[in-house]
């Protein structure tokens, strides 16, 4: 199994250097690092800029993750590819992280936000809420999709609906966080 990790930041070195220190970067086949510096391009230039390289890789997934994630054990990535095989429905299955966001933290969980949008599976749940860009494995013939031009995960969520594509995310819907998102700076605008 050929699996690339794909660290996507914001030239944040500090926050890269904690993501790489807590990852075990021997089970991938390569490491792509893209940061978008001045000038900024933009998340949906940067993912098709490595999508683009990707695509020239021999790879059955990549392991996506936004330098400003940690992770207190190794990602199940065997685990994870297992249930994507099983299951090629899914266009990914993400890693549950922690509650970040001032509404995530009063529901204690962004998975309590939308309950009712979360079927539990055996070792996984499965929605058509969204995909995310938050830690996840996804096949490789995903990025064969190609990210939208505007619109974001949003965008790229609709894309894959009407193709018929769901999302997964790895465990139990009890579980505990298996990444940490340690980013604080955002760019002027942000919201949630």
């Amino acid at each position: 199994m050929r699996i690339a990790l794909l660290i996507m930041g914001t030239a944040r070195s500090d926050y890269a250097r904690r993501c790489m220190a807590s990852l075990d970067d021997s089970q991938f086949c390569g490491v792509l690092h893209h940061d978008d510096v001045e000038p900024r391009q933009g998340l949906a230039a940067s993912v098709q800029l490595c999508w683009d390289e990707l695509r020239s890789w021999d790879l059955d997934y990549v392991f996506h993750v936004e330098e400003d994630f940690v992770f207190p054990d190794p990602p199940p990535i065997d685990d994870m590819a297992a249930i994507l095989a099983a299951n090629p429905e899914l266009a990914q299955v993400a890693l549950y992280r922690q509650p970040w966001s001032p509404e995530e933290i009063a529901a204690d969980g962004y998975l309590n936000l939308h309950s009712d949008q979360y079927e539990q599976r055996e070792g996984y749940l499965v929605t058509d809420r969204l995909f995310t860009l938050n830690p996840c494995l996804y096949p490789a013939w995903l990025m064969d999709i190609g990210w939208p031009d505007r619109g974001g995960e949003a965008e790229f969520t609709a894309i894959c609906r009407e193709k018929g594509l769901r999302f997964g995310l790895y465990g139990q819907r009890t579980d505990s966080a298996r990444c940490i998102h340690i980013g604080a700076r955002r760019s002027a605008g942000w919201t949630l």
